[in-house]
């Protein structure tokens, strides 16, 4: 797999050389898209199985591995597993979150018009979940 876009404004999506590539079920979404929200850093295991489920079933950390299992199909060894949880690493890969926020950071656009123009009133990738816009800085 060449270098992927990771779009999390909007709809979750991934594309290869501009085409679109097939991800797996919601709880794969989910941890994808978790995992991109906070690209570089680890999320524990626990904090995972807490933004997943509102009221965890008792096999939650195993349903978490199942799904990491199948977010690496997609995106391979960008996902990596330590002692404490999972995290993605992007290496040369973009992610529109990041092109958005050193866009913020350069242009210092005015409050105001950042939410005209840009606050849309669906969730964060589109997966089901809000995460407030504090979560997005």
């Amino acid at each position: 797999m060449g270098l992927v876009y990771f779009a999390l404004l909007g709809s979750l999506e991934l594309r290869v050389a501009g085409a679109p590539v097939a991800l797996g079920g919601e709880r794969q979404r989910k941890l994808l898209a978790l995992l991109l929200l906070n690209a570089g850093s680890v999320l524990p295991y626990d904090r995972l199985v807490d933004e997943l489920w509102e009221d965890p079933p008792p096999t939650a950390r195993r349903q978490v591995a199942n799904a990491a299992t199948g977010v690496r199909r997609v995106i391979g060894q960008r996902l990596v597993t330590t002692p404490h949880g999972y995290l993605v690493r992007l290496g040369d890969d973009r992610l529109d979150l990041a092109d958005f926020r050193d866009l913020v950071r350069t242009r210092r656009p005015s409050r105001r018009r950042w939410r005209r123009s840009c606050w849309a009133p669906h969730s964060a990738c589109g997966v089901g979940r809000c995460w407030t816009a504090s979560t997005l800085r």
